[in-house]
């Protein structure tokens, strides 16, 4: 909870223990810091080429007077937000679930360094979010896909989308903008549904009314295409994922269109958002951002992968293929949280994208 100038952490255990810390720091400056963190960090504002995402707003940048790197940013921001109290309570924790206010659903927590400082927080244990108790116990409400050899059918419901044909958007200025494809979508979609045991659906064929008519039946949805989330109120529903254009639908999948369609009830244990900024929006004071995945939480499904910025198509293409590599196939069956950890761990070691804007935008959202 993030007060005028106090910042209130409560930690539950799993046995019911309850405890609070109490951070003195006052909601501007915290606000401030988020942001300039993103900004160090390279990933608020426009991206480079081939980004899953699009600059459709402008962004204010940070003074440039006395601007620190991310390290530091990184280093005040986890002072603040896992001080050694929080770090001490949740050690030897098989997860840790973090339900954060406002702007702090911006932030990358498993990103910010812990203990000697040379560890990140994600490093050490598998970091899950949700929006509220009660939107997580309604998404845990549901059973998930089985783990094991019984899951394979169940797999083979699922529907992959990767760079469908692209649709034209209204950019900063007005004037329409056709989004760039994505083959390194194409290929990682490929590889997804081959393990999943499915067909991928893009080009032409991923059109946005095909794509609706399957949605509900899914039963783990994987869109590897563009995204945006916009980040006032006024335009918050307008916030899309892109598919291909069609006779009836413009091809811009919208967070309005969603909650407002009575037939798009999803049952999906899984959706992933493989499309840069779909896990930002509107910064409400309280239960996250309203975007993307609030609104596909809200229809039903149990947890979504969502990006928190422009990643590189090579560096998404890597994680997810990592990603579903150990959620179905590591022997000791880890959980989400954890699958998406090693993922994380793996791209990091990798050379040419140790820097946490490759590796540290995926957040998964929603029940185990």
């Amino acid at each position: 909870l993030v007060t005028a100038d106090t910042l209130v952490i409560w930690v539950l255990s799993p046995a019911g223990k309850v405890s609070a810390v109490r951070q003195p720091i006052q909601r501007d400056t915290l606000f401030a810091l988020i942001h300039e963190y993103r900004w160090a960090l390279g990933v608020q504002g426009a991206g480079p080429r081939l980004t899953r995402g699009v600059s459709l707003e402008a962004v204010r940048d940070p003074s440039p007077v006395n601007r620190r790197p991310w390290e530091a940013l990184g280093q005040r921001l986890a002072s603040v937000l896992l001080p050694a109290s929080v770090i001490s309570a949740v050690a030897g924790a098989a997860e840790v679930l973090i339900l954060p206010q406002g702007p702090l659903a911006l932030l990358p927590f498993a990103a910010l360094p812990v203990g000697d400082r040379t560890v990140s927080f994600g490093a050490t244990v598998p970091v899950r979010y949700a929006p509220s108790l009660a939107t997580l116990s309604q998404a845990e409400a549901s059973s998930g896909i089985p783990r094991g050899p019984q899951g394979a059918t169940a797999l083979r419901g699922g529907l992959v989308v990767g760079n469908p044909t692209m649709p034209e958007v209204a950019g900063r200025t007005g004037s329409l903008v056709v989004l760039e494809p994505l083959p390194g979508a194409e290929a990682e979609a490929g590889a997804v549904a081959a393990r999943l045991g499915t067909r991928v659906v893009g080009g032409a064929s991923a059109t946005e009314s095909a794509i609706r008519q399957r949605l509900p039946a899914a039963t783990i949805i994987h869109l590897a295409t563009h995204g945006f989330a916009y980040s006032s109120e006024a335009r918050a529903r307008e916030s899309f994922v892109a598919l291909a254009p069609d006779s009836t639908h413009d091809g811009l999948l919208t967070v309005g269109e969603i909650l407002d369609d009575p037939s798009l009830k999803l049952t999906a244990d899984l959706v992933v958002l493989s499309a840069c900024q779909s896990g930002l929006g509107d910064p409400k004071t309280a239960e996250g951002t309203i975007g993307l995945q609030r609104a596909l939480l809200a229809r039903g499904a149990r947890s979504i992968l969502v990006s928190l910025w422009s990643v590189s198509d090579e560096a998404t293409r890597r994680l997810m293929t990592s990603f579903y590599r150990h959620w179905l196939d590591d022997t000791d069956r880890p959980s989400k949280a954890e699958a998406l950890r090693r993922a994380q761990e793996s791209l990091r070691r990798t050379p040419g994208f140790h820097h946490p804007r490759n590796w540290a935008a995926f957040q998964l959202v929603g029940a185990r």
